[in-house]
Order: C-alpha cells, then structure tokens, then sequence
C-alpha cells in the first residue's frame, strides 16, 4: 500500500498597513472583516497560494495607484500560461474603472498651460515690468508674467490636493474604508453633480462586491486539489442519496 504524499495547497494572506506593522492570516475572511480603520489603514495585500508540487501564485494589491503584480510559478508551463491568463482577465473586471489621480492632474496641468498661453500675453502689456537698481526694465521679466506664475503654482497645488482626495485611488474598499470613501464620493458629487451622489456610492459598493468574488474565486483557483476532492465528496453524497431513496 502507497502513502499518499499530496497535500492541500497552503494559503497565506498578509495585510500591511500604513503604520509599518502587519497582519499575517490564512482566511480569507480575515481580510474582508479588517475594520480598516484611518489609524491603521491598509496599504497592501498579499496573497501567496503554493502546493508540494512546486506550484506557487502570489497576488499584490497596492493601495496607491490602484497597484497590483501577479507572479506565478510552476513545473508545468501550460499550467503558468492558463492560470496567468486567467487571474489576469479577473483582475481587469474590477481594476477597469478606477479613476485615476495621476492622470487626472496630468489633465489638470494642461489646461493651466493653455490658459498660461491666452492670459499672459494680455497681460503681459498691461502690468508693468519689475526694475531692479542694477538691471534695466527690458531685460527683466514682467509683473504679469510673475503673477501668472505664482497663480499657477498655488492653482496646482490646491486643484492637486483636491483631485487627490475627491478622485482616490482606490484598492480596498474594506471596513470603514468603505465610509471613508462614500464620504469622498459625496463631496465630489455635490461639488459636480448636486445630488446626484446615490449612483456613484452604489456604482463603488458593487465595485467592492466584485473585488470581493474575485478574491474568493483567487482562492478556489490557488485550491484546485482542494477544490477537486470537495466535487468528488458532492458525487459521492449524491450516490448515498440516491441509494437512500432507492431503498424507501
């Protein structure tokens, strides 16, 4: 008689927070129930599944810019290109349509320029230029054009810190991030769009949802021998049953 030396695949979830320290757990639910308080708010999330058998898959979830890096690695590379492929097209149905901060502010800085290119020769002619005692007025730059630029300048700034705040990046709508962020959405809908906030918050919480199942069917594709000897279990039962009724 044969020993059988197969194991269950082994799941790890490390969560990280901003504060430095870090939450090592294998459940699932674990992460889903962290209360993700401002105090000690979520930066990462770590995934690692491995099995004897050499196969091993690690998802990274980053809260800043919405990050994610996938790295699988396996004896078999079919298996690494079909698992890949796989967790890839998962990913994609919930990082799809995030806003992103960084590319609103590029946006942002572009229409500044425009604006910079129509403002300052208007006013380049009617404010008069700087003097200084050991320079001439025409080699100096003028008054309108240095206003312009420290308009600017605290026109980004402010515009930047507001993007950042009302357009978050978001990751992990978990726990009291979830209040955090509806707070966020609130504030940009009435800024924008009035009342109109109910269809952003909702848009958001189902946006969670499916990082919700996505995560949990992450799981059962790490478990596939796990997963395996649960549909053999239900066959199983079903047979019993069956003889069960037979016998009635």
């Amino acid at each position: 008689m044969t020993e059988n030396t197969t194991s269950k695949p082994t799941v790890s979830i490390e969560i990280g927070y901003y504060d430095k320290s870090a939450f090592r757990t294998n459940s699932l639910d674990d992460l889903l129930n962290d209360e993700n308080t401002s105090g000690k708010e979520i930066e990462f999330v770590s995934i690692l599944g491995e099995s004897n058998d050499g196969k091993s898959i690690k998802l990274i979830f980053g809260a800043k810019n919405n990050y994610t890096q996938l790295k699988i690695e396996g004896p078999d590379r079919q298996w690494v290109y079909v698992t890949k492929s796989t967790l890839e097209d998962r990913l994609k149905n919930f990082k799809k349509s995030i806003p992103r901060t960084g590319t609103l502010i590029f946006y942002l800085s572009i229409v500044i320029l425009l604006l910079d290119i129509i403002i300052v020769p208007k006013i380049q002619n009617i404010l008069p230029p700087i003097t200084y005692p050991t320079a001439t007025a025409s080699n100096n730059p003028g008054l309108g054009l240095l206003i312009v630029m420290l308009a600017d300048l605290i026109l980004f700034t402010v515009l930047s810190i507001l993007i950042g705040y009302i357009f978050p990046n978001v990751s992990f709508l978990i726990g009291r991030g979830i209040a955090r962020f509806e707070n966020r959405i609130k504030l940009r809908s009435n800024l924008f769009l009035g009342s109109t906030s109910n269809k952003h918050i909702i848009y958001y919480t189902s946006h969670f949802i499916k990082i919700s199942k996505n995560l949990t069917t992450l799981k059962a594709s790490i478990m596939p021998l796990t997963q395996q000897a649960i549909d053999e279990l239900k066959q199983i039962h079903k047979k019993e049953l069956a003889q069960i009724i037979k016998s009635l």
